[in-house]
């Protein structure tokens, strides 16, 4: 109740200002969002429906040097000890291509199914779970899951996990740019205007909204687990730009969506040096491995496949369990 009597209101209790923030946040993250969507409709879409190029324009906010790590021998920074490790993030850290186990109880924390109440589709070849099985003394708390949005992980895996956690891995930002649907628009699309506009409009996304959802997910991981290295782990080119029978893109398409990874790729490493994470780039260990690479040679689902456009066994355990070694120790009473 407000004192009236002294002609000054008295300040509200601290929760209620603390709800009035969360609202003015979520507000201003909707009005940014749409305006990815206007942004897209006005001056993008025109344009490739109109044949032109469509030259996209730089963040307004130049932002510093990321501190990237290639999956190789060089780490940036020091090693971590780690105890605890959650692995959070989407299909790609859930392990979806694997086609081993997806969905047994015994691979996943926490809830098993995505917000939508589709399951999360954890397996047991998923890199968290190869690096934990690895380095015995590892928590693992294994929260990917397949269809989740940056916000989806700040939202509903975040708060599952442990906050003495000292390690931290995510993938993110593929379904918020619309991956599956711009894969397969691409895919199967008999005119090229229409992979064009699908590739346009998520590149927008990648570009606005991705970089907000990502700045908010980040800080919040900080604060909730204060003792932990972050690491976002990118994505890798899902094409060879060789020969390629059957049913794959043709040169060109496949070149704009391994273009479109590399921009996603770019705002992720940038986004995460900003706020304090590592960006861990896998491109290169799957260089010579996407779709169309000779035979037995693709680590990447092909399009006729459930799990399709997701690393396969191989690019699980040779594509992104590789990257962590360089950054993170093991706990300390690992193999007494």
């Amino acid at each position: 109740m407000n004192d009236t009597t002294s002609g000054h209101a008295r300040p509200g209790p601290p929760c209620r200002s603390r709800r009035r923030q969360v609202r003015a946040s979520r507000a201003w993250t909707s009005v940014l969002r749409r305006a990815a969507v206007v942004l897209a409709a006005v001056l993008v879409v025109p344009a490739v429906e109109a044949g032109e190029a469509v030259a996209l324009p730089a963040p307004a906010v130049a932002l510093p040097a990321p501190a990237v790590v290639a999956a190789g021998p060089v780490a940036a920074g020091p090693a971590v000890t780690v105890g605890g490790y959650a692995a959070l993030g989407d299909s790609f850290s859930a392990g979806v291509g694997t086609s081993a186990g997806e969905g047994a109880p015994a691979v996943g924390t926490g809830t098993g199914v995505d917000d939508d109440g589709a399951p999360c589709r954890r397996t047991a070849l998923a890199y968290p779970v190869l690096w934990a099985g690895g380095h015995p003394g590892t928590r693992l708390s294994f929260l990917a899951c397949s269809g989740a949005r940056i916000s989806t992980v700040r939202s509903r895996q975040l708060p599952q996990v442990p906050r003495d956690s000292t390690l931290i891995t995510v993938t993110m930002g593929g379904n918020d740019v619309g991956f599956a649907a711009v894969v397969g628009v691409c895919a199967f699309a008999s005119k090229d205007r229409a992979c064009t506009l699908a590739m346009a409009v998520a590149r927008v996304v990648a570009m606005t909204d991705v970089p907000v959802q990502l700045a908010l997910t980040l800080t919040a991981i900080k604060a909730w687990a204060p003792r932990a290295r972050l690491v976002v782990l990118g994505y890798p080119r899902l094409f060879e730009l060789g020969p390629c029978p059957g049913t794959a893109p043709d040169v060109a398409r496949r070149r704009a969506l391994n273009d479109g990874t590399d921009l996603l790729d770019g705002v992720l490493a940038r986004t995460s040096g900003l706020f304090g994470a590592t960006f861990v780039d896998v491109r290169g260990r799957f260089a010579g491995h996407g779709l169309c690479a000779p035979d037995g040679q693709s680590w990447i689902n092909g399009p006729g496949d459930r799990n399709a456009y997701h690393p396969t066994a191989a690019g699980q355990a040779r594509g992104y369990l590789p990257a962590l070694d360089p950054l993170v120790r093991p706990h300390p009473g690992a193999g007494r």
